[in-house]
Formats: C-alpha cells, sequence, structure tokens
C-alpha cells in the first residue's frame, strides 16, 4: 500500500477483493490469538483512540501509517489508517487499509468475522462511481455480515429509493425493494422521529397498495412530525374512507382543513354530509370552495355545482351558477340548455340564437375528440 494520499483502486479489486476475502470458507476455530501487548503497542492504541475521538482524522492517518510501517502485522494499525482514509474521504486507500487489518486480524475461538467496514467501503466506492447494482450487492453483503448497522440500512435505502425513482422497468419490484428495505430502516429508534423518510415509506405502500394499515400508519408519523401536511392528511382519510372508518375519516377532514381550508376532498365530504344533515348554509359554504377550486377534480367540481344549483333560490343565481359549470366541463349539454332557454326568456333572442350555434359548435368538436374553446361558451 501507498503513502496515504497516493494511488487508486482500480475496479478489478472489487472482485478479487470480494473472491479472496468473503468467498473463501472462514475456519469456524481459528486457533490464533493476539500477540502481547508491549507497551509499545499500547501507546500507539493510547494515541490512536485518542486521535479518533478528537476527530482529528489527518493526523490519525498520519500517526497509523507510521504505526503500520513500523509493525505491518498489526490489525489495528490497518484498521484506524481505514477509518482516517475513509473520514478524508479516500475511499480507495480506505479499502487498501481494510484489506490489510481484515489480511492479518486474528480470531478468537469460536468467533466468525463480522467486520462489515471493508465491505461497506467498497459499496460507498461503486455507489459513488454510478456502479448501483454492484453497491447494492455490497450493501447486502455487509449487512450479512453486521445486520445491526444502521448507517448501512441507510445507505442501502438511499440507494434502493433512487433506483426505484429511476428505473421504468421493474418499476414495481424496484418500489417493492425500496419499501421493503426502508420498513426496516424506520424500525431503528434513530428515525422514529424522521418526517422525510416517514412520508416516503406511506407513499411507497401507498402506490404498492398491498399494506393500507402500514400506509396509513407512516402517514400518521409524517403528520405527527409536520401537522400541517395536507396531501398525507388527504391521504389519511381516504384510507379511513375506504376502510368504512367514518368517524375516523370526519375527524380527519378537520385536520385536513387546518392544513388547507380548500381542500377538495374534505370540502366535499363535509358539504354532502352537512346537506344530507339539514345545514344547507354549512353545506353550501362546503360546496363553493370545492366548486372554485381551480384545478380541481372535475367530478367533484361537477357535483358541487350541481349542489349549488339545486340549492340556488333566485333565477339569476341559477343562470350564473350553469354558465360557471359550463366552464368546468363545456360538454354538459343540459346546462348550455338552460342558459339558452333561461337567456330567450329574458328577451335576448339574439343572444339565445348565438348560444346555440356555438352549442352545435361545441357538440362537434365533442364528438371529434377536439376541445372546446373557451371563446364560445356562454
Amino acid at each position: 500500500m501507498k503513502k496515504p494520499g497516493g494511488g487508486r483502486l482500480r475496479a478489478l479489486l472489487f472482485c478479487a477483493l470480494a473472491a479472496v476475502l468473503f468467498c473463501a470458507p472462514t475456519p469456524v476455530f481459528a486457533q490464533q490469538t493476539e500477540a502481547p501487548r508491549s507497551g509499545v503497542l499500547e501507546n500507539d492504541l493510547f494515541k490512536a483512540r485518542e486521535l479518533r475521538a478528537r476527530k482529528d482524522w489527518t493526523a490519525l492517518r498520519n500517526h497509523a501509517w507510521d504505526w503500520a510501517q513500523k509493525d505491518p502485522d498489526e490489525w489495528r494499525a490497518w484498521r484506524f489508517l481505514g477509518e482516517a482514509e475513509r473520514e478524508l474521504g479516500q475511499l480507495a486507500a480506505a479499502v487498501e487499509a481494510f484489506t490489510e487489518a481484515e489480511k492479518n486480524r486474528p480470531l478468537v475461538r469460536g468467533q466468525t468475522r463480522e467486520d462489515d467496514a471493508l465491505l461497506v467501503a467498497v459499496a460507498d466506492l461503486q455507489a459513488r462511481d454510478g456502479l448501483d447494482l454492484e453497491a447494492e450487492n455490497s450493501y447486502l453483503l455487509a449487512l450479512k455480515k453486521n445486520d445491526r448497522n444502521v448507517d448501512t440500512w441507510r445507505k442501502l435505502s438511499d440507494l434502493r429509493l433512487r433506483l426505484a425513482e429511476n428505473e421504468a422497468e421493474n418499476g414495481s419490484h424496484r418500489r417493492r425493494l425500496a419499501m421493503e428495505t426502508l420498513g426496516k430502516l424506520m424500525a431503528f429508534p434513530r428515525f422514529v422521529n424522521d418526517y422525510e423518510r416517514w412520508r416516503k415509506y406511506g407513499e411507497l405502500l401507498d402506490g404498492l397498495g398491498e399494506d393500507p394499515a402500514g400506509a396509513r400508519e407512516a402517514y400518521a408519523n409524517a403528520v405527527r412530525l409536520k401537522p400541517l401536511d395536507a396531501a398525507a392528511w388527504e391521504r389519511i382519510v381516504l384510507l379511513d374512507l375506504d376502510a368504512g372508518r367514518r368517524e375516523e375519516a370526519l375527524a380527519g377532514m378537520r385536520s385536513l382543513l387546518r392544513a388547507d381550508a380548500e381542500n377538495v376532498v374534505a370540502n366535499a365530504y363535509l358539504g354532502e354530509k352537512a346537506l344530507a344533515d339539514g345545514f344547507v348554509e354549512e353545506a353550501k359554504a362546503h360546496f363553493g370552495r370545492v366548486a372554485a377550486a381551480a384545478g380541481g377534480d372535475i367530478a367533484a367540481r361537477t357535483t358541487a355545482y350541481e349542489h349549488l344549483i339545486d340549492m340556488a333560490e333566485a333565477p339569476a343565481e341559477k343562470l350564473r351558477l350553469h354558465k360557471a359549470l359550463l366552464r368546468v366541463d363545456a360538454s354538459l349539454w343540459s346546462s348550455w340548455d338552460y342558459v339558452i332557454v333561461q337567456t330567450r326568456g329574458l328577451g335576448d333572442r339574439e343572444s339565445a340564437d348565438a348560444m346555440l350555434r356555438n352549442k352545435t359548435t361545441a357538440r362537434l368538436l365533442a364528438e371529434k375528440g377536439e376541445p372546446i374553446p373557451p371563446g364560445i361558451l356562454p
């Protein structure tokens, strides 16, 4: 190994490394034991640990290098060197140092090698160089050696999320892998308050549609951390409605409206409930918000306008609402007819005749599947 700071690890090292270090059978009962510690060794260990505790990675690299040159068979010198190189971003050099550490590290009777740092360093290098599938495999091998390493789970999870987002083919398979890995990650206490990951976990579960209860729980954790996340509240409400949990859905809608007072889903549902309970003015307020939601769900806005039309008492108000409804769905021919008849009834036959011609044009366009221009609407 060259002195710290120089040299590159070639791609061939990855294959050779895996074959030599991890494919070869490991003896179950190795008889090798550590050599007795000398005063010099204790001094080197103490200094290395002190530098690591201070996170003085440059000094640790220099000390560990000198120590390894003085005693090439001392695996801890190489291990400290690998840690320093990794923290300094020299992953290729870190891999080389970890390789030396693994080669020289003795086994105690009945012990197996569980040091996953080398494989993680290899995976980090592969991920950095865009070798995502190779990195994924290296992270998995590292987790086989040490499945309690939270940082390895995090790196594998982030990698699989990226692969799920970028891969068009086999997208469902990739999303499932990303979901399963993220689920394992969220079981660690460190991530109990990680809003972004709870949100992503909910979306993956929700999108796959296989665990609605799990999706709801993930969204609930997301809104626990960010109560004004209207989109997450909306999914909670819809999942509750799908499961027949009406009371929970109703409570969720109140929270949803605190996050987004104009939300179409909540206002449409609460409008229907208020109307059924006989609270007409409350229903009008909810349906008015749905109808005014530019770019909202067309079916919901159409239904809201129809309710508002039914509740309107003044003919002028009904006429205004029918015209507004045609701007949501220009193919509602009954609204065309209502506007034409009312306009003629008001004595404006010329305008009514023009609307009738425009209605004919709109029908022809609709039959051809072409958009109806707003300029010909009443």
